[in-house]
């Protein structure tokens, strides 16, 4: 009991020595007064700078650029089919993973409903027994059946393609260099 008591007097006697509202307050605002000019003179200078921009100009010279990028990604195309093609096909998986989830997780068997009958997902269903939550297979249902499992499932898919684009680079690149060897 009397540790209670003790450590209650401790907790009053330093409430004094604590820092009040006022002065937390009177803290914030010397610090806003000498702030708020700094703040002041850097957005007057971006004003300054925006508004000295030619945006015509700026806005012509943008266009150009697109167009010689544009050019120049065509003409690659060309000189580069497979490489490009393989590029197109990454960045469409990384930016829509379910273009590829979906029907694959479908064709295997996972549906909306539930796994389907006489898959291969029934089969493994079958073997497994009794399915753990959080395995593989759960996952897969999950995903299928939009829950939870998507995220991880898609995130799978946009790390494997990344992986192999980086992989099939590498490997050019390697047989590029060996090849002049």
């Amino acid at each position: 009991m009397s540790n209670r008591k003790e450590a209650y007097q401790t907790i009053l006697n330093t409430l004094p020595t604590l820092p009040t509202a006022t002065t937390i307050a009177a803290s914030f605002v010397a610090a806003a007064t000498t702030a708020i000019p700094a703040i002041h003179s850097a957005t007057s200078n971006i004003i300054d700078k925006t508004n000295s921009i030619e945006w015509a100009v700026s806005a012509e010279k943008v266009k150009e650029m697109v167009q010689e990028g544009g050019k120049a990604g065509l003409q690659y195309a060309k000189d580069h089919p497979y490489q490009s093609a393989a590029a197109v096909v990454t960045i469409g998986v990384v930016a829509c993973p379910g273009l590829v989830v979906g029907p694959a997780l479908n064709v295997v068997g996972f549906g909306s409903g539930g796994v389907q009958a006489g898959s291969v997902a029934a089969a493994t269903q079958s073997a497994i027994g009794n399915v753990a939550s959080g395995g593989l297979f759960s996952i897969c249902q999950s995903a299928a059946m939009g829950g939870a499992g998507c995220a991880t499932i898609n995130t799978a898919v946009q790390g494997s393609a990344c992986m192999a684009a980086g992989g099939s680079h590498m490997t050019r690149k390697y047989w590029k260099r060996t090849s002049k060897l």
